[in-house]
């Protein structure tokens, strides 16, 4: 990534770009497929526009925690997981069914719909980013606790 040599934690990217981590409870919920239990929330990540510092440009996509993360949503446990499907949705079909084993050409339905949910994620993560340079830090964001 051009001169990037270090990475940042999704509250360290929040920082850099002005932009504010929110969240709200959409409530308790459970998959009617696998019956896995979650607190569903929508996070939100806004920014002031460069041009007009007083209205801020914005996006909001869903986040779910196992029934085992008590602690609310925060930009460093968040952004650096959407980061990584955001990443992955860059990625064509082929080469995402290749990366996490899946046959192309006999894939499950599940399977396709994860990448076309990386690649919606992508897109509205990409207009959200002001520059080139802030998408790229964003899908190279890492764990909190990773000091790599």
């Amino acid at each position: 990534m051009g001169n990037m040599t270090d990475t940042m934690t999704g509250q360290e990217w929040c920082d850099a770009y002005g932009v504010t981590f929110d969240w709200t409870a959409d409530g308790y919920q459970r998959d009617e497929r696998d019956g896995w239990e979650y607190h569903a929330y929508t996070i939100t990540l806004r920014k002031p526009l460069d041009d007009q510092p007083a209205l801020h440009h914005g996006v909001d996509f869903a986040w779910r925690q196992g029934l085992g993360i008590d602690d609310d949503p925060t930009a460093d446990r968040v952004l650096w997981a959407v980061g990584q499907d955001v990443a992955y949705g860059a990625l064509d079909w082929d080469d995402f069914a290749r990366e996490f084993g899946y046959d192309e050409h006999d894939a499950k339905l599940s399977e396709y719909r994860s990448w076309e949910a990386c690649r919606e994620l992508h897109a509205k993560i990409y207009d959200f980013c002001a520059s080139q340079e802030m998408f790229e830090w964003f899908c190279e964001l890492r764990e909190d606790g990773d000091e790599s």
